[in-house]
């Protein structure tokens, strides 16, 4: 995102407008449906699936602990 001169308003840049469709679609794709498996009503998660979520997780908590974004 850019800032317009003399504005409090932004414009969505070229680059700006790709990362938010990947995230976006990244989000629909992968992370809502796999969520959504795992946590179902079924058994505890996908064993194929568990292992990398997990990671994921484990990922994530690093990731604030070491950007100080832990409340």
């Amino acid at each position: 995102m850019t800032q317009r001169l003399c504005a409090l308003t932004y414009r969505v840049t070229h680059e700006g407008l790709r990362n938010a469709l990947f995230f976006t679609r990244v989000y629909a794709r992968i992370l809502r449906p796999g969520l959504a498996h795992l946590s179902s009503a079924g058994p505890p998660g996908d064993p194929v699936l568990r292992p990398y979520f997990d990671k994921l997780e484990k990922a994530l908590d690093y990731w604030v602990e070491q950007t100080k974004l832990a409340g």
